[in-house]
């Protein structure tokens, strides 16, 4: 009645560049992914599949994830290795690619991240050795790139990002990859199909091979 207070509990889902967000560990979000993955799969036969697993700011909150009893870190692992072992399973020989970022201490894979419940480091664990990681950590290049190799992955740089400053970090990253294992070469990334900087940032990249 008017004038008595409520106490209310809820679940509210994250809309993220239009789209709300859906949990990993929810059966009908399992079998959407899946269905998506055979659709894709086989309607292009790609060789390569990229995981947009990045910049995951809100996770384990929801009964789908509490009942899993993990970390948000941990999700994060089991889900990488659940849609790789996905994709494998409907072509053995594509090759996966993912995001640095979820998966590297130097940048979100941390004890506390945004509003991630439970710690998000350990992350790493999930992602298949024979990944390639698409390293985005132009801010901390060289304990990124060390991490990742000393992993044992191959790495290529994920550079521009529709941000013109990322154009000369390129040749930063290029000088400290020389001396790293596995680094096999660099990405012009855009969202907007803005490609305005494309020349500058090859001739970076490449001037400090």
């Amino acid at each position: 009645h008017e004038g008595q207070s409520v106490l209310m509990d809820y679940y509210a889902a994250a809309v993220v560049d239009g789209g709300v967000s859906i949990c990993p560990n929810e059966a009908k979000s399992r079998g959407a992914l899946k269905a998506e993955v055979r659709k894709v799969i086989g309607l292009t036969h790609p060789h390569f599949v990229l995981l947009n697993i990045s910049n995951v700011r809100a996770l384990g909150w929801d009964p789908g994830c509490e009942a899993t009893g993990l970390t948000a870190g941990e999700i994060v692992s089991k889900f990488v290795q659940d849609e790789a072992a996905l994709i494998r399973s409907v072509d053995k020989t594509i090759q996966i690619v993912t995001f640095s970022d979820m998966f590297d201490p130097n940048d979100n894979a941390l004890d506390q991240f945004f509003l991630m419940k439970g710690s998000a480091a350990g992350s790493i664990k999930g992602v298949p050795k024979d990944a390639i990681i698409a390293n985005c950590n132009f801010v901390h290049p060289t304990e990124s790139l060390g991490f990742f190799a000393g992993q044992g992955y191959r790495q290529i740089l994920w550079g521009y990002n529709d941000n013109a400053d990322h154009v000369i970090p390129i040749a930063d990253w290029e000088k400290i990859a020389g001396n790293m294992s596995g680094v096999k070469g660099f990405a012009y990334a855009t969202r907007t199909g803005d490609y305005s900087h494309l020349s500058d940032f090859k001739l970076a990249a490449t001037a400090a091979r």
